[in-house]
């Protein structure tokens, strides 16, 4: 299966709704969801930025950006599923809210995702 630029900016996303659905009816993450937010070489984006053609294909610049941006989402997702899992799931909700580090790097990844993606349109082989 190969993602667009368009799909895989919908794919970052759905954690808005999984971290929120979890601190809104408190409950923990599964495993699998705490590896996937805490590794991000092993998401669809992650796997893309560390192939080989990846490389070839793309400008060295526009992919150190790509990787700083999702990097950063990761990292804002893993302080938000920390919370989670300790219960602090009203500091969970309010790090989800607009203009937070989270808010600030999903844009951030997002616009990174669709600058590539006009320039140099994405097939992200998942």
């Amino acid at each position: 299966m190969t993602l667009t630029g368009k799909q895989a900016i919908q794919r970052h996303m759905q954690w808005r709704m999984t971290l929120q659905f979890a601190a809104t009816v408190r409950e923990k993450l599964t495993a699998e969801q705490m590896h996937q937010i805490a590794n991000p070489q092993d998401c669809a984006i992650g796997r893309w930025l560390a192939a080989p053609e990846t490389t070839r294909r793309h400008p060295a610049a526009a992919l150190a950006n790509m990787h700083a941006r999702h990097q950063d989402f990761h990292d804002s997702m893993t302080a938000i599923a920390r919370c989670i899992e300790s219960g602090a799931y009203l500091l969970a909700e309010s790090m989800l809210q607009p203009g937070s580090r989270f808010g600030i790097s999903s844009q951030a990844l997002a616009l990174a995702i669709s600058t590539l993606d006009r320039d140099y349109p994405l097939a992200i082989a998942v």
